[in-house]
This record gives C-alpha cells, sequence and structure tokens, in this order.
C-alpha cells in the first residue's frame, strides 16, 4: 500500500513539473517576435487627372517676368496603371522595411486647349499677344520608384503606423496642339519694340494644322512621410505628403511652321505633393481603394538654346523655366497573396 502511494506522489510530481514547463513554453511562445517573412501587393489601377504642364520663357535673368507662357491642357487626362508593392518583415515588429513601384500610362486623345500668352512689351509689362489652340496628349507616363520603412509603435492590431520613404519619380509627356486662332497685337520696330496691350476684341486669325510639339522628361527625387490609421478591423485611411527641390525637366519645343527648335534644361524649384488613400479589406487577400493626390512643380528655372530648320548648330537663347499642376482621382484593387 505504501508502494502504491509513493508511485502516485511521484506521478502527480511529474505532471505538474510537465505542465509548468508547458505553461512556460507557451509563454515563452506568446513572447517571441514574429518571423522573418516577405509580404507582396499586386494592385491594377485607374483614375483621371486634370491639370497642366506649363512653358515658360523669362524677359529676364532674375526670372522676375515673363516674355511667354504656354499651358498645355490635361483636362482630363484618363489613365491606367498598376502598383507592386513588397513588405519586409524583421525580427523587430515595430520596423518593417518596404519597396512599391507604380506605373501609370495616360490615354492619348484631346485633353483641352494650348494657351500661348506674350509680354513682348517689356517696358509696361502688358499683354501683347494671345492664341488658343486645341490640346492632344501624344504620350503621357509616370513611373514612381519608394523605398523606405513602416514604423508601428504599438503591437496592438488597430494602431497607427508611419512611413518614412524616399521617391524617384520619372514623368515623360508629349502634346501637340494644332487648329486654332491667334490674336496678336500689332507692333512696330522701334527699339525696344512697342507693343498696344492686348485686347479680346482683335480679330481671331485662323491658324489650322499642326502648330507646336512639345515635351517634358521629368527626373525627381524627394523625400516622404506618411501615416496609415486602420480601424473597425477592415479600413485604412492613409495621408502622406513628398516635397523637396531635386527636380530636374527637359523640355523639347518644336514651332513646326517655323521649323524652330527649343531645347530647355531647367532644375531645382520645388516639388509638393501631397496624397490620401481610403482602403476597404473585406478578406485578407484582396483590398479596394479610392486614392486621390495633387502634384505640384513649380520655381523650375534653366537655359535654353535654339535651332533653326535642320541645322546642329544651337544658339543660347536666355532664361527658360517649366512646371507641373496636376490633380488626380482614381481607384484601385490589390491581390495580397
Amino acid at each position: 500500500m505504501l508502494t502504491l502511494l509513493v508511485s502516485a506522489a511521484g506521478l502527480a510530481a511529474q505532471n505538474t513539473r510537465g505542465a509548468a514547463a508547458g505553461q512556460l513554453a507557451g509563454r515563452s511562445q506568446k513572447s517571441s517576435p514574429p518571423p522573418p517573412g516577405i509580404h507582396f501587393s499586386a494592385s491594377a489601377l485607374g483614375g483621371v487627372m486634370y491639370g497642366a504642364g506649363i512653358e515658360l520663357v523669362y524677359g529676364a535673368p532674375s526670372g522676375a517676368d515673363y516674355l511667354s507662357r504656354l499651358d498645355w491642357d490635361m483636362k482630363p487626362l484618363y489613365y491606367y496603371g498598376f502598383v507592386l508593392r513588397v513588405l519586409f518583415e524583421t525580427p523587430h515588429p515595430a520596423w518593417r522595411p518596404f519597396v512599391a513601384f507604380t506605373f501609370k500610362n495616360g490615354l492619348t486623345g484631346n485633353t483641352g486647349f494650348l494657351e500661348d500668352r506674350d509680354w513682348l512689351d517689356q517696358i509696361h509689362r502688358e499683354l501683347t499677344h494671345f492664341s488658343r489652340h486645341d490640346n492632344f496628349t501624344r504620350y503621357a507616363l509616370f513611373l514612381d520608384l519608394n523605398f523606405g520603412t513602416q514604423f508601428r509603435p504599438w503591437k496592438t492590431g488597430e494602431s497607427l503606423r508611419f512611413n518614412f520613404y524616399f521617391t524617384f519619380s520619372w514623368m515623360n509627356l508629349m502634346w501637340e496642339s494644332r487648329d486654332g486662332y491667334i490674336q496678336y497685337s500689332p507692333g512696330s520696330n522701334s527699339t525696344p519694340p512697342a507693343y498696344p496691350p492686348w485686347d479680346p476684341s482683335l480679330p481671331a486669325i485662323p491658324n489650322t494644322g499642326a502648330a507646336i510639339n512639345y515635351s517634358q522628361t521629368w527626373f525627381i527625387a524627394a523625400p516622404a512621410v506618411g501615416v496609415e490609421f486602420p480601424f473597425l478591423r477592415t479600413f485604412v485611411l492613409e495621408a502622406a505628403v513628398a516635397a523637396g527641390p531635386l527636380n530636374f525637366c527637359v523640355g523639347d519645343d518644336y514651332h513646326i511652321k517655323r521649323n524652330m527648335r527649343f531645347h530647355d534644361s531647367s532644375r531645382w524649384g520645388i516639388y509638393f505633393k501631397p496624397a490620401v488613400k481610403f482602403r476597404f479589406s473585406p478578406v485578407r487577400q484582396l483590398t479596394f481603394s479610392v486614392h486621390g493626390a495633387w502634384t505640384l512643380l513649380t520655381g523650375v528655372w534653366g537655359s535654353s538654346r535654339t535651332s533653326t530648320g535642320d541645322s546642329n548648330s544651337w544658339q543660347d537663347q536666355g532664361m527658360t523655366g517649366a512646371g507641373l499642376d496636376l490633380w488626380e482621382a482614381g481607384v484601385s484593387v490589390s491581390f495580397n497573396p
């Protein structure tokens, strides 16, 4: 009988030690960080842009006065594209690096007007020339590469997430103006030239056929910061802003009827792009989104060269500038395997 009691006591002690060890192991397993992993997502998107590309010619080295301003409409410009995104889990759960690539392609066609204004009277600074033509977007390509890290200060599921990253953007846009009219104030041959101010009652002289081809190629690098706010388990509200002075633009302007080319190189200025997005994920593998953004490039100055006919001889033309003012709204669907 004593032997049986001792054996039962020993078995109970072993069970107690085993249960305690299991509890300790469970606690250890719960407190360990998640293993490193990779989260991949692919998105199809489409939307509309509304704004204009801006071409400038300055009348003074200070850039204080315009000689010419040309506004190339994209009102509207429809586009489609895709986004590829990779998010990396790390042993430290608060930090998650990521890389994202975005491609957008604008649909070609008539996207509004080209309005060309000249201030050739540099004494009185009055508008002297105005013209308006139909504007056709020949191509509009937008590429963005973002890389940085996501920071989660709290480990709970529905908590703020902050994104710190760099964005590199390349944009290639080309327009063609045709079939419009000109209203030019009659000038004189005095030195400097004198022009009466432009007046809307001036005769509108038709100008048929292709008039000007103009292209902009942008290279942009900027820091950016964003925040994500998850709520109600299936929704996320995002906001981000990118800004910086590291901007470069190559512009090519061809006046078809004059057979004259202008080649512009402009740099610096201000790049500013705020953006918002609202996401809905009914299941983990599928996300629907609506987004909006504003892209502003201003104060980008440089120099211009000109060539006439088929000549390869270029002459300095003076100071030039480029800009972009573009609003955007769109929808997307993301697959998260």
